[in-house]
């Protein structure tokens, strides 16, 4: 075995030469420009059927001796290898942007959803809101505006404790206005 800094897991023993990777540092460089079909082969373990065929939508980066097709490691990896995380946890995290052929499904579902709370009465339009928002305004307005000479003949209060009274329900309605 030959030793020096330039390796970074060990040679590759004279047996297995063909059958394994190189990872010394300037072959890992190297990779950065994209690997072949057969180097996905080797690294996953997969017949070039398989690789081929999962492949499929993963857009090579550029392309290697004879044309083949070079692909970045880690967005072929992500096609190559089955995720190993709990599917509701990995569900749950996505977002729609995560899933762009699906993007039109998800916005249809939430138009369908959305439709179905304003039927149900839980999801009103703006125009609503603002027009009983409104309403309600005007109501409170009437309210305030009776308020002074209600107090007056019940309460035996005096002209001055009555002009104060109605300075503040001015103010109030002036806040809201």
């Amino acid at each position: 075995m030959r030793w020096d800094d330039d390796d970074l897991i060990g040679d590759v023993p004279a047996n297995d030469i063909g059958e394994t990777l190189s990872f010394r540092t300037a072959d890992v460089h190297m990779i950065g420009g994209g690997v072949s079909i057969p180097w996905l082969m080797k690294a996953f373990r997969m017949g070039r059927a398989t690789v081929e065929k999962k492949l499929v939508g993963c857009v090579p980066v550029g392309q290697g001796k004879h044309n083949t097709p070079l692909y970045d490691l880690p967005e072929a990896a992500s096609y190559l290898v089955k995720p190993r995380v709990e599917l509701n946890r990995m569900l749950k995290d996505l977002k729609p942007e995560d899933l762009p052929r699906l993007r039109e499904g998800y916005w249809n579902s939430k138009l369908k959803q959305q439709r179905f709370e304003e039927r149900a009465g839980n999801l009103w339009r703006t125009e609503r809101v603002l027009a009983t928002f409104s309403e309600t305004l005007q109501e409170i307005r009437t309210k305030l505006m009776i308020v002074p000479d209600r107090v007056d003949r019940e309460v035996d209060l005096t002209p001055e404790q009555v002009a104060a009274l109605a300075s503040v329900i001015d103010e109030v309605q002036d806040d809201i206005h």
